[in-house]
C-alpha cells in the first residue's frame, strides 16, 4: 500500500475486530473517513470520531504511527457500522449531510441504504463524464451489520 501512496495523498484507515459473547467491536480509526454506528438497541446514530489524523503520503516511507488508540464498544445484533470515504462525504456536501441522510434512512435494509447513498452521489454529479455517473475521486461506502455472532458486510457498487 505504501508504494501506491503519492506524496500529496492522505491515507485514512479503519481497522476493526468483532468479538462474540457479547458482540462487540474494537477499532482504531485514522483519517477523514466518516464512521457511524446505527445502534439497534437504542435506535441512535452515533458518529465514531477519528483517533488520529490521516497518514500523509509524504510520510509513507517512514514507520507506521505507533501507539494508536483504540475503542471497544458493544455491537448488538441488528446494529450497523457505516464507513464512508471522504470522497463520498465531499460529493454529498459534508459530514452533516451524510449524518442526516443516514438518520433519515436508518430503517432501510443495508442494500437499500447503499442504493440511496449511490443515488444521492449520482444526483450531485450529473453531467460529469466519468465512471458510470460516479465522481473521479474515491467513493466507498461499506455497511457491516451484526447478525447473531457473524457480522455481514455490504458495500457500495457504482
Amino acid at each position: 500500500i505504501r508504494a501506491s501512496i503519492k506524496p500529496k495523498d492522505h491515507l485514512s484507515l479503519f481497522f476493526g475486530v468483532f468479538g462474540a459473547a457479547p458482540l462487540n467491536l474494537t477499532f482504531t480509526h485514522l483519517g477523514d473517513a466518516t464512521c457511524l454506528l446505527l445502534d439497534a438497541q437504542s435506535g441512535s446514530l452515533k458518529h465514531l470520531g477519528s483517533h488520529a489524523p490521516s497518514i500523509k503520503g509524504a510520510l509513507a516511507p517512514g514507520p507506521f504511527p505507533g501507539n494508536v488508540p483504540e475503542t471497544t464498544m458493544p455491537f448488538p445484533v441488528g446494529s450497523r457500522l457505516v464507513l464512508i470515504s471522504d470522497g463520498v462525504t465531499e460529493v454529498l456536501g459534508g459530514s452533516p449531510f451524510v449524518f442526516d441522510l443516514l438518520a433519515q434512512n436508518s430503517a432501510l435494509e443495508p442494500e437499500k441504504l447503499l442504493n440511496e447513498i449511490s443515488f444521492q452521489i449520482q444526483e450531485r454529479v450529473k453531467g460529469m463524464k466519468d465512471n458510470e455517473g460516479m465522481p473521479p475521486q474515491d467513493c466507498t461506502a461499506v455497511i457491516v451489520e451484526a447478525m447473531d455472532a457473524q457480522p455481514k458486510v455490504y458495500r457500495l457498487r457504482p
